[in-house]
């Protein structure tokens, strides 16, 4: 789906969101040919890169890291000008740390912390810098769960699989808890969307892993329950 209204198409650049649920970023594809000119002839900074087509900075390196491009050090980098707004934007309102920033801007976090000092910048004490959204394992705060989603759903599907993990094959009484019931598409709001199928039941382990490498585990999941039950049921207990 290409995102309305933006012209970036010009510079080699295709813009578009994968469908099927919220976590799910926005997939930015941009031209190797077009950022090696910006970033080496040109010598923008991956900041300035990243508005010339609507991306993160980190969007930027990480497209530099990936078509090998070599990344400039902080010595070869020009002399550092950032505005206040810049970094008040960055810091204050989109709630980046100094070294998220520092790796936007190309400089060191240290060089970050300097600029914030020196314009009066409020800086976050360490506490605060491990918190809620600042926290590295932030995964976008609570969020409620269908109503639907309850004690007889969950009984349902651990019965449904035979009170075994779908991953691992454990049992129930071999992983000494009530098996975790896991959304496959991560979806929140599932069964009241109409999304009956998107559940599976797994033991401790391996429900924990499902939370690191969530485009892994989704695939992983949604391919081989696919192929494995295919046959449709009948939801008939009442929620």
């Amino acid at each position: 789906m290409i995102l309305p209204g933006n012209d970036i198409v010009k510079f080699g650049i295709v813009s578009d969101v994968e469908d099927g649920g919220d976590y799910l970023p926005k997939i930015i594809h941009i031209n190797r040919d077009w950022l090696y000119d910006k970033y080496i002839n040109e010598k923008l900074s991956v900041h300035e890169i990243g508005i010339l087509c609507n991306a993160d900075g980190s969007t930027i390196w990480k497209r530099l890291i990936r078509y090998n491009i070599p990344r400039r050090t902080a010595a070869e980098t020009k002399s550092y000008n950032f505005p206040k707004q810049l970094l008040h934007r960055l810091y204050i309102k989109e709630r980046k740390n100094t070294y998220q920033i520092a790796k936007e801007l190309e400089c060191s976090a240290e060089t970050v912390s300097n600029y914030l000092k020196l314009y009066d910048i409020p800086i976050r004490s360490s506490a605060e810098a491990n918190t809620g959204d600042l926290h590295w394992n932030w995964k976008g705060g609570t969020k409620p769960y269908c109503v639907k989603f309850n004690n007889t759903f969950k009984q349902y599907i651990r019965k449904k699989f035979d009170n075994t993990c779908f991953i691992c094959g454990k049992s129930s009484i071999e992983d000494g808890n009530n098996l975790c019931v896991h959304h496959i598409d991560y979806n929140k709001n599932a069964i009241c969307n109409g999304k009956e199928w998107a559940f599976v039941p797994l033991c401790r382990s391996c429900h924990t892993k499902t939370n690191y490498n969530r485009y892994y585990y989704f695939n992983l999941l949604i391919n081989y329950w696919v192929c494995k039950y295919t046959e449709n049921f009948i939801y008939d207990i009442d929620l």
